[in-house]
């Protein structure tokens, strides 16, 4: 299966460093490090909730949203 990750809650904000689709054998499992990129001026500086979903390519309804805190820091 070819799966599509994307991130939501801030101005600008990307999965990045992550091959897209991301394609996963369907009787496999995949431990995937992301990261996330927002630009400095997104938001104030802080904790901020963003959503990532992970989504089938071939199956749009097939789904998963997940919570995080995305931190801005300082300029």
């Amino acid at each position: 299966r070819a799966f599509r990750i994307t991130a939501a809650g801030l101005p600008g904000i990307a999965v990045v460093g992550v091959p897209q689709p991301l394609r996963v054998d369907a009787t496999a499992a995949a431990l995937v490090p992301l990261r996330l990129e927002a630009p400095a001026d997104a938001a104030a500086p802080g904790t901020h909730q963003v959503e990532l979903t992970i989504e089938d390519e071939q199956d749009p309804g097939f789904a998963r949203r997940e919570s995080t805190t995305f931190i801005l820091p300082k300029p």
